[in-house]
C-alpha cells in the first residue's frame, strides 16, 4: 500500500477518533445507567488544577487558557503536517511527548469503554504517523528543500 496514503490517514484519523470520543461522551451519557452515572462524576478528581467552573482559581483559569492554546496549535500543526510542512514534523513530535506529562495535571480519569478504545486508536495512529514521518519514504517529502519564489 501506498505509506504516502497511510500517512495521510494516520495524521487525519486521530481527530476523528478524538471527536467521536467526545462526541460519544456527551451524548452517550444520559443512556448509562445510574452505577456508571455515579462513577463518571469522580472524573477529575485529584488533579492538580480543579476543573470545577464555579471554584477555578486564577491560576487555573491560566493554565486552561495556556493548554487550550497549545492545543489549538497542535490542531493547526496536524492539518500542517498533514500537507508536508517542513517544521511541522517536529513540532508534532514535541506535542506528543508533551501530552503526557499533562495526564499527570488532570486527576483520576474514567473513560466507558468506547472513549478508551477510540483514544487508544487515535494514540496508536499518531505514533504511526511518526514512524512514517521520520522512517519511511514519507520523511523524504519534509525534508526537501524550499523551492525558490519564481520570478516576476
Amino acid at each position: 500500500m501506498n505509506p504516502f496514503a497511510i500517512f495521510r490517514f494516520c495524521v487525519a484519523a486521530p481527530l476523528v477518533l478524538t471527536a467521536a470520543a467526545v462526541a460519544y461522551s456527551i451524548f452517550a451519557e444520559a443512556t448509562f445507567p445510574e452505577q456508571w452515572r455515579d462513577i463518571l462524576t469522580w472524573n477529575g478528581h485529584g488533579g492538580v488544577v480543579d476543573l470545577d467552573a464555579e471554584s477555578l482559581s486564577a491560576g487555573a483559569i491560566v493554565f486552561v487558557a495556556v493548554l487550550g492554546v497549545l492545543a489549538l496549535l497542535a490542531i493547526v500543526n496536524q492539518v500542517l503536517l498533514f500537507f508536508y510542512w517542513r517544521p511541522s514534523r517536529l513540532l508534532y513530535l514535541i506535542s506528543c511527548v508533551m501530552l503526557f506529562p499533562t495526564v499527570l495535571f488532570l486527576g483520576l480519569t474514567i473513560l466507558t469503554p468506547v472513549e478508551y478504545l477510540l483514544l487508544e486508536l487515535s494514540t496508536f495512529l499518531a505514533g504511526m504517523a511518526l514512524a512514517l514521518a521520520y522512517y519511511s519514504p514519507v520523511a523524504s517529502r519534509f525534508s526537501r528543500p524550499i523551492p525558490p519564489p519564481l520570478p516576476t
